[in-house]
């Protein structure tokens, strides 16, 4: 993650990260060593800015999706604070995903970040 979200300072030892693409979409998969939570594994997606002038309509399809997402699983939307950059990522614990979970978590993702797009080139077009 590379916005340093993670430090030791607040609870966390280095993350360890790696990149791939599935299904067309680049994923990062990112090992969270926390001291007091437990090892998380972090796979997210950044899909770039709102486009300049859209960001009250999608602002709110954002919350919409959070809010379908946050029912089925343990994912989401954010903005990234310093990049502004739209970012759909999905937290689990190590000790308790099998690597079967974690592959049908990525897919998922990956799908999700396509509807996205696809949404936003339909309405942009």
């Amino acid at each position: 993650m590379s916005d340093a979200l993670f430090t030791a300072s607040n609870g966390f030892m280095p993350s360890v990260s790696i990149n791939l693409t599935l299904h067309g979409e680049s994923l990062t998969l990112t090992r969270v060593c926390g001291i007091e939570t437990g090892d998380q594994l972090v796979i997210e997606c950044r899909l770039g800015r709102i486009p300049p002038g859209r960001e009250a309509l999608w602002h709110e399809r954002l919350l919409t999706l959070n809010f379908q997402l946050c029912t089925l699983q343990r994912s989401g939307f954010s903005l990234c604070p310093n990049s502004a950059d739209v970012i759909c990522a999905s937290t689990y614990r190590l000790d308790a995903t099998s690597p079967d979970q974690i592959y049908g978590s990525a897919v998922h993702l990956a799908a999700s970040v396509r509807q996205w797009r696809r949404i936003l080139s339909e309405t942009d077009a």
